[in-house]
Parts: structure tokens; sequence; C-alpha cells
């Protein structure tokens, strides 16, 4: 059963969710064109460099946090980029020598 004199009342609503997908597969193209997908998982040092991407540390990829327990940003401010994961509490870990990394 049809009714009579039915018409689309969410014209406007249309267009808008139209123009919102044009800017999403915009925005979409743009950021595979230009951006860098492996800083997304990159992880980074105290210093705002990218472990493994940053001019100089290419052969640093992973990250080394010396202490979980306290305050987040603090654990992440001391974070360094290592050439490889320590496998005891004694090993020696090669790192990029950071100023700001204290005794956080």
């Amino acid at each position: 059963m049809v009714k009579e004199g039915r018409s689309c009342t969410d014209i406007l609503c249309l267009i808008i969710f139209l123009v919102f997908l044009g800017a999403m597969l915009f925005a979409t193209d743009y950021g595979l064109e230009n951006g860098n997908i492996q800083k997304l998982l990159a992880p980074i040092d105290g210093q705002g460099k990218f472990c493994g991407i940053t001019p100089g540390y290419e052969d640093h990829k992973y990250l080394y946090l010396r202490n979980l327990v306290g305050n987040p940003i603090k654990i992440f401010l001391g974070a360094v980029c290592v050439k490889e994961c320590p496998t005891t509490s004694s090993s020696t870990v090669s790192c990029i020598s950071l100023e700001t990394v204290g005794m956080l």
C-alpha cells in the first residue's frame, strides 16, 4: 500500500551528508599522498623524536621506559630509543643519550 503525496523531507541533510563524505574522501587521499604512516606506529622518546624514523635514530627502533611507577607523563618524559630491548634486569641497553632524561 503506497501513500499518495509522499516526498523526501530531508534533502538538506542528504546534501550535508554528501558534502561530508566528499570531504572525508579528500582528507583520506591527501593523507595517503602526503603523510607518513610509519609515524602513526613509531614510539616517541622523551624529546619527541620518532624511534627508528628520525635521522640519527634509524638503528634505535624500540622505546625503553625505565620506571613504570608514578606519574604517567613523567614515565614517557624519561623514555629513550634503544637498539634492542633488554632481556634481564642487568642487561646493558644501547640508547641515544638525552639531556632531558634524568632521574624522573
